[in-house]
């Protein structure tokens, strides 16, 4: 297990509690050359006198192997966006088994193996083939399932049941999603009142600053759920085109008027490119007046990753939703990127190189387009 640090411990606490080797072998049992070689990592005591050390220098088991079995946040945001980076700079075999050894490690860390698993989601497109892009899947849904089985906490379980469900659908199996959510989904009789209930009960206690936090909470979700939502509606409408185009507008007018684009400008960039590939869809084929609008979303899509670059692809606040900033900084995460700059850039010029643009005569402007995200690095 190379990532305890039992050889160091030892020389550590020897040498804090002022003994020589001589002494802790004697304590020990064994000769000064075996404690050398503790020390140095040539070999490790047996496993009957790791209690034995423990008690003398008056720590846990766990404390002299170096094991902590839980981290706490700033520990998990360090390891993630530590592995996010390798992911975009060292081999993927390499990265990947430094993170499988942490996930064992922390196996009972809930919070950071929910972190494990959106690394892993988000990165695994970064596989050298299908069957190692299969392989992370799977572990990933053994991971998932072995968060709901064992996690107490309700807000976890939650969000790594939308993660399996996001696995199940990349790998296939579309069907278990349907039959987890569409009775919930689909029930007209189902309350939810959470969003609104919450600022009103804060409202009667007189706390007038948490009733306005939680309302923009609220609102921020629903708008970022409704705009993701409005994506994938996209994608359901296929060759239905004045519902293709009124799906645009309506979003577009949204998007706008919430100034998405400076607020979160991934989930504007998403539903920008999803327009552009739709109106290309359209069976009927493209027009001056269609041809305008993808160029138009195309262009409104580069524009959303340089603001990703610009701003350092990070969460923030506005004048509108001004109370998140402290809560987007409570994030698991922190508002830092998901993801590298660098692999946000090369997946925005492979979305470019899609086919369903080669329908379009102006294929100059996509390759500025594409040379236009390359630039972009410089900003990184």
């Amino acid at each position: 297990m190379s990532f305890l640090n039992l050889n160091s411990n030892i020389v550590r606490l020897r040498k804090e509690s002022g003994i020589t080797q001589e002494e802790l072998a004697a304590f020990a049992g064994v000769t000064k050359a075996s404690v050398s070689k503790w020390e140095t990592g040539t070999t490790t005591p047996d496993i009957t006198l790791l209690p034995v050390l423990a008690a003398y220098f008056d720590v846990s088991v766990d404390q002299l192997l170096g094991y902590e079995a839980q981290l706490n946040r700033q520990q998990i945001r360090i390891y993630y966006h530590r592995l996010a980076e390798d992911f975009a700079k060292k081999p993927f075999d390499e990265v990947w088994k430094n993170s499988i050894e942490l996930a064992k490690k922390y196996y009972c860390c809930y919070p950071f193996l929910m972190q494990i698993v959106i690394l892993w989601l988000n990165h695994a497109s970064l596989a050298q083939s299908e069957e190692q892009r299969n392989s992370v899947m799977q572990e990933a849904e053994k991971l998932c399932d072995h968060i709901m089985k064992s996690s107490d906490n309700g807000g976890i379980r939650e969000n790594v049941s939308a993660f399996r469900r996001m696995i199940w659908l990349q790998t296939g199996r579309p069907q278990l999603v349907i039959e987890e959510l569409e009775q919930e989904t689909m029930d007209v009789n189902r309350v939810g009142d959470r969003g609104a209930m919450l600022p009103m009960a804060y409202m009667y206690t007189g706390n007038i600053a948490m009733a306005e936090k939680s309302s923009q909470i609220g609102i921020y979700r629903n708008l970022m759920e409704l705009i993701g939502g409005c994506s994938y509606l996209l994608m359901s409408c296929p060759g239905k085109r004045e519902y293709c185009l009124e799906i645009i507008r309506r979003t577009d007018q949204i998007l706008e008027t919430f100034q998405v684009g400076k607020l979160h400008p991934n989930s504007a960039g998403i539903f920008y490119y999803q327009a552009a590939v739709s109106l290309c869809s359209l069976p009927e084929g493209t027009d001056a007046d269609t041809e305008a609008a993808i160029y138009e979303h195309l262009e409104k899509y580069v524009e959303m990753i340089r603001q990703l670059c610009e701003d350092g692809i990070k969460l923030h606040a506005d004048t509108f939703f001004f109370s998140l900033e402290d809560w987007l900084g409570n994030l698991e995460l922190g508002k830092e990127p998901v993801r590298d700059g660098k692999l946000v850039l090369e997946g925005a010029v492979e979305s470019l190189k899609s086919p369903v643009f080669l329908v379009l005569p102006d294929q100059k402007k996509i390759a500025h387009y594409i040379r236009q995200i390359k630039d972009m690095e410089r900003l990184l």
